[in-house]
């Protein structure tokens, strides 16, 4: 991710968030997994104890039932909108994984009248959208913003297939996928692309 920040750093300024909800750890890539694998049991439990992880919601199996309600997206929405309002206004929204799954249904959420948010843009990493029917936003049109999108095709957490339904909720979206799997790419090709759209908005929202 340090790739990406720095390849856009001249035009662009981040402000990252963690989600509302601390939840267990959990390592999140291969090099995560096979890292614990080679620790004692007491090198893992103490990674566990001094790595925070941050959830924007919490899931609730569905009875009789292989799927899952999302319990806290309201306050998500609302812890969300106080950050806006104190640290914003900004131009875009960026999230990975469940983080860009949130970053979505703001946007679904601001196309239907939602006034805490006014993005121009989105970018998404291994991100999908809702799946909770309760939270799902079927949009009668296309969102007519830039987006970006990067898919894994290797990535079995969340589909490339799902990526791209994403991306079709877009006019135009731009497409980066890439060979791997539940990460963010850092490597030449994904920098470009990076570097350019951010460029773009840039241009867009100056004038």
């Amino acid at each position: 991710m340090a790739a990406l920040l720095r390849a856009a750093k001249a035009t662009t300024e981040f402000v990252f968030v963690d989600g509302p909800y601390e939840v267990p750890y959990e390592p999140t890539s291969d090099e995560h997994i096979q890292r614990m694998s080679e620790m004692s049991e007491a090198e893992s439990e103490e990674l566990k104890q001094s790595v925070a992880q941050f959830a924007w919601w919490n899931f609730e199996r569905k009875p009789d039932s292989d799927s899952y309600s999302y319990i806290g997206i309201e306050h998500a929405l609302d812890y969300l909108d106080n950050i806006v309002r104190t640290q914003g206004p900004f131009d875009g929204v960026f999230g990975f994984s469940q983080g860009g799954i949130c970053a979505a249904y703001m946007l679904a959420r601001q196309a239907q009248g939602d006034t805490r948010f006014n993005f121009s843009f989105g970018v998404f990493s291994a991100a999908a959208l809702m799946t909770d029917s309760k939270y799902k936003i079927e949009v009668d049109t296309p969102l007519s913003m830039p987006s970006l999108h990067i898919m894994g095709e290797q990535d079995e957490l969340i589909s490339i297939e799902k990526s791209r339904l994403l991306a079709a909720q877009f006019t135009n979206p731009t497409l980066l996928p890439h060979p791997g799997g539940h990460y963010i790419p850092t490597q030449k090709e994904p920098r470009t692309v990076w570097k350019t759209f951010f460029e773009e908005q840039v241009k867009v929202n100056a004038t």
